[in-house]
């Protein structure tokens, strides 16, 4: 019976046939240990014949921190422990050394490859754009003013803008960080909104101004419709899909939603579900054949997307939860200790928690947590996940500036 699967538990008197725990994670070369006993092979490993019950999994390299987790093993069934990278042990060191300048905000494109700085001395306003990949800094522009330049990011795309009033004129820049020639700049009137748009191979935003809502590109820009002043947001899926919400109803030219609760802004729609801000929480509506099928309200504010899994990731100072395409939601992660930043971390969801002064990584799929910094001072973080560098913007050992930190 043994050699053909069976195992006798001896507690519960029963025969069970065996199962399999299979490991597959990185660096190739850790060891692992199976209830403190250390396994003769290399990863990929399969284990097979392992009588059912619940097991201690510890992955272990130097220089690395030990994952550590108790997987069941099921009768006739397998196990798997893959898509994990174990987490370097490491310090931050600081970078930018040559910026002799106080630094008065971080902003980081969606993928970590690059970073906007702004300086400010007696109202002049110095930007520069580094890039992590190539270790370089160039200056961008330098603006005096009394008001901070606003840089905004598209959460798609290496894209980015600058937003500066002047003279109750909103001045509009739009750039491609991969080529810093490639730019344009508009003028208008003071209070503009704008919607970055998705997968472009021009930088370009949908906004809305006296009236009218432009797709504006680093070409040229476009009328795409008027509305008028009793609109109180609206959301451009496509060029030809303008939604617009006012009156508690939401509706493009096919489709129209009666809402009960009051939007603050749009956050994303696509053909299953609508995000939405109000002003106590995130509302996720789902949609079907032109009706409502659910709606789940999450007590967030924060919210960003992950490009590496097509999520949105929302979170208040306790609650971490997930937003996935088809408008399903998931709680994450429900702590004690403040969440004030969230990155993506890898393509599998592992996820970068920061609080004011310390650095954690989290693997929702094994709520697993392992601290990468502590007793520093974190402003704004940044996330290269091609290289597994993590950027922040803060203080280590007294010292104030940016920093990098391998994972």
């Amino acid at each position: 019976m043994y050699t053909a699967g069976y195992r006798y538990d001896f507690s519960k008197h029963e025969i069970k046939q065996t199962g399999v725990l299979s490991i597959d994670a990185l660096p190739k070369d850790l060891t692992v240990y199976l209830n403190n006993v250390k396994i003769d092979k290399k990863i990929p490993v399969w284990l097979p014949n392992r009588a059912p019950g619940n097991y201690e999994v510890k992955l272990t390299k130097d220089g690395y921190q030990d994952w550590v987790k108790n997987i069941d093993i099921a009768s006739k069934k397998t196990s798997y422990i893959k898509e994990i990278t174990l987490f370097k042990k490491s310090l931050p060191t600081p970078i930018l050394a040559d910026l002799q300048k106080t630094i008065a905000n971080f902003y980081s494109s969606f993928d970590g490859q690059y970073i906007i700085l702004t300086t400010k001395e007696n109202n002049i306003f110095e930007i520069y754009l580094y890039e992590t990949n190539t270790e370089t800094l160039s200056s961008l522009s330098r603006i005096k003013t009394e008001t901070e330049p606003i840089v905004s990011w598209s959460p798609f795309n290496n894209y980015f803008l600058i937003q500066t009033t002047e003279k109750q004129k909103d001045i509009i820049q739009i750039f491609d960080a991969t080529n810093q020639n490639i730019t344009k700049t508009y003028t208008y009137d003071k209070s503009v909104i704008y919607q970055w748009t998705k997968n472009t191979s021009v930088p370009s935003i949908y906004l809305q101004n006296n009236g009218q809502i432009i797709l504006a590109t680093t070409d040229s820009e476009k009328l795409l419709t008027n509305i008028d002043s009793s609109i109180q947001a609206w959301y451009v899926q496509d060029e030809n899909n303008v939604w617009l919400y006012k009156n508690n109803t939401l509706k493009n030219g096919l489709s129209e939603y009666h809402l009960e609760s009051t939007i603050k802004n749009i956050i994303d729609i696509n053909n299953n579900r609508l995000i939405y801000k109000t002003d106590t929480d995130i509302k996720v509506i789902k949609f079907f054949d032109n009706k409502i099928q659910e709606i789940n309200s999450i007590p967030t504010q924060q919210i960003i997307y992950n490009s590496q899994t097509g999520e949105w990731i929302t979170w208040s100072w306790w609650e971490l939860w997930t937003i996935y395409n088809n408008g399903d939601t998931k709680l994450l992660n429900r702590t004690g200790e403040k969440m004030v930043i969230i990155n993506p971390l890898d393509q599998y969801g592992l996820l970068l928690i920061a609080n004011e002064n310390k650095i954690t990584g989290f693997n929702p799929g094994y709520y697993l947590s392992h601290e990468l910094f502590n007793n520093g001072q974190i402003l704004k973080t940044a996330v290269d996940i091609n290289t597994r560098k993590i950027y922040f913007w803060g203080k280590v050992a007294d010292k104030t500036g940016v920093f990098e930190l391998e994972y």
